[in-house]
């Protein structure tokens, strides 16, 4: 746990938010230090919202957008990363492991901005990024 700013690839997020149960003990320990500083890509609410659209996450809701804004008024020191060229870049630069374009725009931020991403998506464990597992 070396660094002190964090990306939280969606499931994390969501887990964090709504299973907390679900996160491994480190990943636990780093997303309830106030100390750290955690970062939510714009990626993944674009992605939560998708998938609420297409009945893939759970709970069903009318607003989509009214439970987003819900799940992240639970965290008070999560700041959402704005979405900017050079990340962009880094994620054109990847090598084609990883064919989501949520993930791989997340993984550019992080590289980009030094993050560690915390995440359980083993594909991810193919690039140069500093991860932290669930």
């Amino acid at each position: 746990m070396e660094s002190r700013r964090y990306l939280l690839d969606t499931h994390a997020f969501l887990w964090a938010s709504v299973e907390p149960e679900r996160l491994g003990a480190a990943a636990a320990t780093v997303i309830s230090n106030p100390r750290l500083t955690l970062y939510l890509s714009p990626a993944s609410i674009w992605e939560i919202l998708i998938k609420m659209s297409k009945g893939q996450i759970e709970p069903k809701r009318k607003d989509g957008v009214a439970y987003v804004q819900s799940l992240l008024r639970r965290f008070e020191l999560l700041d959402v990363l704005p979405i900017r060229a050079e990340h962009v870049m880094e994620a054109y630069r990847l090598p084609a492991i990883h064919r989501d374009p949520f993930d791989r725009i997340m993984i550019g931020q992080a590289r980009a901005e030094d993050l560690t991403f915390i995440t359980a998506d083993k594909t991810v464990r193919e690039y140069d990024v500093e991860t932290l597992w669930l």
